[in-house]
């Protein structure tokens, strides 16, 4: 995964005025499959600000 990753090049942007969000991408490991697998998750709809 690491060459893989290591073939691209990194692009940080700039968040302007905005704030950052507290975001995780997370790779994991496949049991079935011979791959790596994001885990996506939804936010809480209880949430104040941008419910899911």
């Amino acid at each position: 995964m690491r060459g893989h990753l290591d073939a691209h090049e990194r692009r940080v942007i700039d968040p302007g005025g905005h704030r950052a969000a507290a975001v995780a991408v997370t790779l994991i490991d496949a049991d079935d499959h011979d791959a790596a697998c994001f885990l996506i998750t939804r936010r809480a709809s209880r949430l104040r600000n941008h419910g899911g």
